[in-house]
């Protein structure tokens, strides 16, 4: 879900912002496009949880986050990324404090939302993992599908966050930066 969304029709703000030096402007920039990230962060974290009774741990709400891009972003584009923290890097460890306590770190680990934001098919130990190439298992997947294969409903929820709040994003971020720029240019 890579959709850049353009925003024009904000001359005045981009007047200010001309006005600015190039390192202040990035700062500013990139602060109002974090704010607007933070929007679609924050309603995917609540569609997680919205009408969905049987989430236990939250494990997959606190796996939401929003990152700057900075490999990706240049003096005229900043990129932000909304995505959910998988892999082993973020399942949950043991550390010693120095007064000798043990902590096991939370667990951040939402290694299965593909599987809740697209649905999946329910594997039993008789059918096995799926495996092959991508005809091969869609192919197979289809046919444990006619076989009486119960497939799991999606619940979506990084989608619909995008989709609902995008022009919510765009709002904040025009007010981050008219709130930012102004500052800077008061003090």
């Amino acid at each position: 879900m890579s959709d850049a969304i353009r925003v024009t029709g904000l001359k005045e703000l981009n007047d200010a912002l001309n006005k600015l030096t190039a390192n202040v402007a990035l700062k500013h920039a990139r602060g109002a496009v974090a704010a607007g990230a933070r929007v679609i962060r924050d309603a995917a974290i609540e569609n997680v949880t919205k009408g969905n009774p049987e989430i236990q741990t939250g494990t997959l709400k606190r796996a939401i986050y929003s990152r700057w891009m900075r490999e990706m972003s240049t003096m005229e584009r900043i990129s932000f990324f909304v995505s959910v923290k998988r892999g082993k890097v973020y399942r949950p460890k043991t550390r010693s404090t120095k007064g000798g306590k043990v902590r096991i770190t939370a667990d951040r680990d939402a290694f299965y939302w593909t599987w809740v934001e697209f649905g999946h098919l329910a594997r039993t130990k008789k059918s096995g993992a799926v495996k092959g190439g991508k005809r091969r298992r869609d192919a197979t997947r289809n046919s444990l599908k006619d076989q009486g294969a119960k497939f799991v409903a999606a619940r979506p929820f990084m989608r619909p966050a995008y989709e609902a709040n995008k022009r919510k994003a765009i709002e904040a971020i025009r007010d981050e930066l008219t709130k930012r720029i102004f500052e800077n240019l008061r003090g």
